[in-house]
């Protein structure tokens, strides 16, 4: 023996003879040999030891040489074991094709040499082991194939977005789960058995525009389209695509949301323009109509209210206040609408409110109210919000002239990410929630993207401002709220109002205004830069005895010498002016004269411009002058009990001075 060990031969063989003359040249070759003389113990001895090969004669006295070769190929145990058959047997091709026939690797027509024996089997075994080491790495190669295949099977049926390859014509081959969901489809399957893709296109001309871009340039995208649902639903698409052999490859993205948050966000900037313009304009507006009003009471002293023109005059000062309600409809819609805020309980409010909406609305519409539980507080001001209540119970009569339901429900809700609602994004927290619903015609998308704007109305003329919803909407977002909206034609509409929830405990205080019109006795500095208002201030404070001084402006306010501005108690300065505002004034003139007195009047003006003084606003006629001006000239805890009083009766806000 040469030493060295080559593997284990497994030799069968019936003739003793043979058997030990292979036995001897493959021990001395170095390979272990085993010894089998039958088939069955051949088939045994081949699965327990599992030999590098099986020298296998082909007569054998109970199973031949062929038979023990096939059930040896057939078996997964044995299969991958090399068979070598030896016999004479083998005369011609054909018994060489039977020996194929059940897998055998080779044959020898005895008699056989040593030097032969040896060589066919090392050529053998070399021939097995580069096979084997082949077929390892053929199947290295698959099961990476496979993993990659999986991966890219994994992105494509869990990606975000659909991802599709389609006939020229437009039929699905192949889909992912994603697109099939996007289209209203249970699984891809479901999708490619689908006739065609055609039917999603809104618009046909579409289609035939993105084939043509497909077959000429090959790459198209991304481009955005409309499709629509299985069920009908509206779906705006953007697409990116290829040309390929048999068809197309696209991949579509749902923007359908997008564009809806890109609309609300345009419609929102378009909106904050309007308020814009409509605070500047009620602005102007409510310094004519405090001239008006102004004066009209000036004449209402001279004049007789039994008199023709009395009642002349009566009409001048009623169409100046209705005008004055449009502006503080218009201030309230651009937020800037000066608030009283406490801390109102919705639930309280909603029942206070219950008889009075049902005057409002009529018998036959019927109110119903589902109250929360719980308490709802929220700081708002209260008459502000009994306006939201008004207008949304107004409009949703006008939406069922038949008759139908009014529903008006409370709630404190939390909101986190998964409960939101999906209309907007609102910021996940404690809330309270006041939805009104009705059963009245509902509205159209087209409707529903303008019915906050001022001045828009789906009623006839002389039914209606078109500042109702707008009013709406303006107190809502000036509270720190949101509103969304919900309806369908012929199905009713349903507003759902979330404000920030607050902590503590409602105002329940009511008081009586002081309405004594006894003379004054300080000095007051009128700031105006509209000289009728300032005429019109200065002659009333002037006829109830006070010491008036008056100047067009804040520059010249500021260039008034010590001596007066010494003597001075209250400063009455506008909030919008030119050079500087009157907050600013009201700063620099405290640092000459300290502890003087401030009060505002505007007609907008927003929370920070009231915070260190009081507030009034215009268009006001002289008994709300003076009533501001004396609670502001008083300084013990009863007056301004008081002067809050007053703000809900003459549309005042009130803060404590610094």
């Amino acid at each position: 023996m040469n030493g060295t060990h080559n593997g284990v031969v497994l030799n069968v063989d019936d003739s003793d003879e043979r058997l030990r003359f292979r036995t001897m040249v493959l021990e001395d070759a170095g390979f272990d040999v085993l010894e089998a003389r039958t088939g069955t113990q051949a088939l045994t001895m081949a699965s327990d030891a599992q030999p590098s090969l099986v020298l296998l004669d082909v007569l054998l006295p109970d199973v031949d040489g062929l038979e023990v070769c096939r059930r040896l190929k057939a078996d997964p145990a044995t299969r991958r074991i090399p068979v070598l058959h030896v016999s004479a047997a083998f005369r011609d091709e054909e018994h060489w094709v039977q020996g194929l026939r059940v897998g055998s690797d080779g044959y020898l027509r005895e008699p056989i040499g040593p030097d032969v024996l040896r060589e066919v089997i090392h050529t053998l075994l070399r021939r097995v082991e580069a096979e084997a080491v082949a077929r390892e790495a053929r199947e290295v190669a698959e099961m990476a194939l496979r993993a990659s295949e999986r991966r890219y099977r994994g992105v494509v049926e869990n990606a975000p977005y659909g991802i599709c390859h389609t006939t020229v014509d437009g039929r699905f081959l192949a889909a992912n789960d994603a697109l099939a969901k996007m289209l209203g489809y249970q699984s891809a399957a479901e999708l490619v058995d689908a006739e065609s893709i055609v039917p999603f296109y809104v618009d046909a001309a579409q289609r035939s525009m993105l084939t043509a871009k497909l077959q000429s340039e090959r790459m198209v995208g991304p481009i955005e389209l409309n499709w629509r649902r299985r069920d009908e639903r509206p779906l705006r698409v953007r697409i990116s695509g290829r040309r390929i052999e048999e068809g197309f490859e696209a991949f579509i993205e749902d923007v359908t949301e997008q564009h809806r948050l890109e609309d609300q966000l345009r419609q929102a900037h378009k909106l904050e323009a309007i308020g814009r313009l409509a605070g500047g304009v009620a602005h102007d507006f409510n310094n004519a109509l405090t001239v008006i009003l102004g004066f009209a009471d000036v004449l209402g002293l001279q004049i007789g209210a039994d008199t023709p023109m009395g009642q002349d005059l009566a009409e001048i000062r009623h169409a100046a206040q209705h005008a004055a309600g449009l502006t503080h409809q218009l201030l309230a819609f651009s937020r800037q609408q000066p608030l009283n805020l406490v801390i109102v309980d919705l639930n309280d409010l909603v029942r206070d409110a219950g008889g009075m909406l049902q005057r409002l609305i009529g018998e036959t519409v019927r109110v119903q109210t589902v109250i929360a539980a719980s308490m709802c507080p929220l700081k708002a001001d209260r008459a502000q919000l009994q306006q939201v209540l008004v207008n949304l119970a107004a409009n949703a009569r006008d939406a069922m002239p038949d008759g139908g339901n009014l529903i008006i429900e409370t709630e404190a809700v939390t909101v986190d990410i998964d409960s939101r609602p999906l209309h907007e994004p609102l910021a996940p927290g404690q809330y309270v929630r006041l939805s009104v619903s009705d059963t009245g015609a509902g509205m159209d998308d087209a409707t529903k993207r303008q019915i906050f704007e001022p001045f828009f109305t789906t009623k006839e003329v002389g039914r209606g401002t078109g500042l109702g919803l707008a009013t709406v909407y303006g107190i809502v977002k000036q509270l720190g709220g949101s509103i969304f909206v919900d309806s369908t034609v012929n199905s009713g509409t349903r507003f759902d109002l979330y404000f920030p929830r607050a902590e503590g405990v409602p105002d329940l205080t009511t008081m009586e205004s002081d309405a004594h019109d006894a003379p004054g006795s300080a000095t007051v500095l009128v700031v105006e830069d509209e000289p009728r208002v300032r005429a019109l201030t200065t002659g009333a404070l002037a006829r109830h005895g006070y010491e008036v001084v008056e100047v067009a402006g804040s520059r010249e306010a500021l260039a008034l010498p010590d001596e007066i501005l010494n003597s001075v108690d209250l400063l009455l300065t506008d909030v919008v002016m030119p050079f500087m505002s009157g907050r600013a004034l009201a700063k620099r003139l405290r640092q000459r004269r300290p502890g003087i007195r401030v009060l505002y009047m505007s007609g907008y003006a927003g929370d920070g411009a009231v915070r260190d003084g009081s507030m009034l606003r215009k268009p006001f006629a002289a008994p709300a002058l003076l009533a501001a001006v004396r609670a502001s000239l008083r300084d013990d805890s009863q007056s301004n009990l008081e002067l809050r009083a007053q703000n809900s009766e003459l549309g005042l806000r009130t803060e404590k001075p610094h």
